[in-house]
């Protein structure tokens, strides 16, 4: 019950970590995160966290910004270059990328459902959804039940690419490249505390965001 107790608070400010590139950076396009997880009930979902303008950017680059007109145009158009530049393969098998569930925010969010393997030995994940932006910069991170959780940056030196095998308890990156090194999850705690107050204001003061698709 105390190890359950003690998984479910770690979630939770994992999940909290996964906001500060956005919260730092003032929500800045060129900030995202993507976290895979295994909820309690074992349902596996892949997140993918990033500011609205920035999934306007890429939609607005591929179609136009006349491509849509309604919030679930929007939404069909982001899932379908998600389609082509999100990409996971756990030990080496490909994991089909269907339907996401899409909510659209300052901070908008892609979830897939997905089921994946009780072993998982490696894991292989790209984005290239936001390359094209100045600097670009993603976090990835495996939360999973009685492993080490650990932070990996997805950036143009590693063609925003993470390579992972299971090692000692914990996920380390196969070829370590420069800026690819996992960082513990404490390291992230104090930010935390300090962004969080400004976090719990910006959703007090967050518009209806889908409204900005009416004609």
């Amino acid at each position: 019950m105390f190890n359950s107790l003690i998984y479910r608070i770690q979630s939770f400010f994992a999940g909290f970590i996964l906001l500060i590139p956005l919260i730092g950076f003032a929500h800045s396009p060129a900030q995202s995160s993507i976290v895979l997880m295994e909820d309690k009930s074992g349902q596996w979902t892949l997140q993918l966290r990033a500011a609205l303008t920035a999934f306007e950017q890429v939609v607005h680059q591929e179609f136009t910004a006349d491509s849509y007109s309604t919030p679930e145009e929007f939404k069909e158009l982001t899932a379908k270059l998600l389609g082509s530049n999100l990409k996971l393969f756990i030990n080496d098998q490909e994991i089909t990328l269907n339907n996401p569930v899409i909510k659209l925010g300052h901070e908008s969010i892609a979830v897939y459902q997905i089921d994946l393997p009780e072993d998982i030995q490696t894991i292989w994940i790209q984005n290239q959804l936001f390359r094209d932006m100045h600097r670009s910069k993603s976090i990835f991170m495996f939360l999973n039940k009685g492993l080490k959780r650990t932070l990996f940056n997805m950036e143009n030196t590693n063609n925003y690419t993470v390579s992972l095998k299971l090692e000692n308890g914990q996920f380390v990156p196969v070829n370590l490249a420069k800026n690819t090194a996992g960082y513990s999850i404490g390291g992230y705690m104090l930010a935390l505390f300090m962004l969080l107050g400004i976090f719990v204001i910006l959703l007090k003061l967050k518009p209806n965001w889908e409204a900005r698709f009416t004609p």
